[in-house]
């Protein structure tokens, strides 16, 4: 959410349309037992809650990013058994959704119904159906970040200590079940995919985790702190080599075909158009900015071609690196927003700009907003800087320049996710607040 449902389709106009829920009254279910049907009888708010209660307990991770912090160090059991009952689970909840009768639903119920059921679709779908668990390794990540506790200040310094300590002594166990999971040979987009971020968590654990609490004046607490993040190390190092160890016999074979791919449209996005139609729309959209393309060009530079035309534009770096021209390019947007009113902006709250860990450098740009259980808490657009290890021409053209860093902060932040979550976490229903 991943960062897990948070890795699911984004659903921006959801939030605004779900009905209010009773407060949160389920009590969280071990990861491994499904749920029972529930009775119509029960009521449709309470059903909600259970499903949502169920979620928590089966994926802490994503309970600690959306501020449930009784969940804080604990991890995602992802041995098989936990992963079939997960399955199991979501089975047994969406048959029990689609037993309520319809008259007795109020029609945002009916709408909520729909939306729960397409939260569990897309779930299983990566599941069960696609395998996601068994064969790429990004499935993971959103479910062993520890972000939550490094950067997200919704305690003091010390409390987030403890709870990153118990995630840290966590994450062996967890790093164990992930590599007997995955089956073996990969493909090679996916090898490169898992040793770069293990690798790069390792890096992380090692050279920088331990800065986030710096201010911690405890001698031994900072001592645990060092060797557990040495043992973090050492498990990340691990499971990084054993994805380099892939390589040699890495395949190719990571396209879903025609038949697969459009199954994904239709479950994950509801999009049930012919490929051949949404095929035919991207190539007319292609020409039509193709054409616009062509005309700025013609007046940005007269006579030259468009591949000339693009070159000189990215070859404007943002001045002072991006994170700087990012930070100085946000006002600008939020005041465009504001001055041409295209949109309602419901609060004056700002998203922080900085670096992106090591562990996460392979999105060049995200941003991670507070869960709708917290309160006064940041948002932080991260970017990433290009890896050291490159040589200085590839570092040079990692580097997006000005304008497109433009694009990539009004998709961050203005009007992009940071503003869409600033509407959800206001709204109404959690399961709209949550599963955005």
């Amino acid at each position: 959410m991943n960062m897990k449902m948070r890795d699911l389709t984004l659903r921006v106009i959801a939030g605004f349309l779900l009905a209010g829920f009773l407060p949160l009254a389920g009590q969280a279910q071990p990861a491994t037992a499904p749920a029972a049907a529930v009775p119509a009888t029960s009521g449709w708010a309470r059903f909600v809650d259970e499903f949502i209660e169920a979620g928590f307990a089966t994926d802490p991770s994503f309970a600690v990013y959306v501020g449930r912090h009784e969940y804080d160090g604990r991890l995602r059991d992802f041995s098989p058994a936990a992963l079939d009952a997960r399955i199991a689970q979501l089975r047994a909840q969406r048959a029990a959704a689609v037993a309520f009768d319809s008259e007795s639903l109020t029609p945002r119920e009916r709408y909520e119904r729909d939306y729960l059921l397409w939260i569990i679709d897309s779930e299983l779908y990566w599941s069960a159906e696609a395998e996601w668990p068994r064969r790429n390794p990004a499935w993971y990540f959103g479910s062993i970040d520890p972000a939550p506790y490094l950067d997200k200040p919704y305690a003091p310094a010390e409390t987030r200590l403890r709870a990153y300590l118990a995630y840290l002594d966590a994450l062996p166990k967890a790093l164990e079940q992930i590599r007997a999971n995955l089956r073996t040979p990969m493909p090679a987009p996916w090898v490169e995919y898992g040793y770069n971020a293990f690798a790069g968590y390792a890096e992380f654990f090692a050279n920088d985790a331990a800065q986030a609490f710096a201010s911690v004046e405890d001698p031994a607490a900072q001592a645990r702190l060092r060797a557990a993040n040495e043992r973090a190390a050492a498990a990340m190092r691990e499971l990084a080599a054993w994805f380099e160890a892939q390589r040699p016999k890495a395949t190719q074979d990571f396209a879903l075909g025609a038949a697969a791919f459009a199954r994904m449209l239709a479950v994950t996005e509801q999009v049930d158009v012919p490929l051949e139609r949404l095929a035919a729309i991207g190539r007319a959209d292609l020409e039509r900015n193709t054409a616009a393309l062509r005309t700025a060009c013609a007046k940005f530079l007269p006579g030259a071609t468009i591949e000339d035309c693009v070159a000189k534009v990215r070859a404007r770096k943002p001045p002072g690196g991006a994170v700087a021209s990012a930070t100085r390019q946000l006002p600008e947007l939020e005041a465009f927003l504001r001055e041409a009113d295209l949109v309602t902006i419901p609060s004056d709250e700002r998203a922080l700009v900085a670096q992106a860990p090591p562990y996460n450098a392979q999105n060049f740009a995200y941003i991670m907003t507070p869960g709708p259980y917290e309160k006064g808490v940041p948002a932080t657009y991260y970017i990433a800087a290009p890896n050291p290890k490159w040589s200085a021409e590839e570092r040079e053209q990692y580097v997006q320049p000005e304008s497109a860093l433009r694009y990539v902060s009004v998709h961050e932040v203005w009007p992009g996710h940071f503003l869409q979550f600033l509407h959800s976490n206001r709204g109404a229903s959690k399961l709209g607040q949550l599963y955005v």
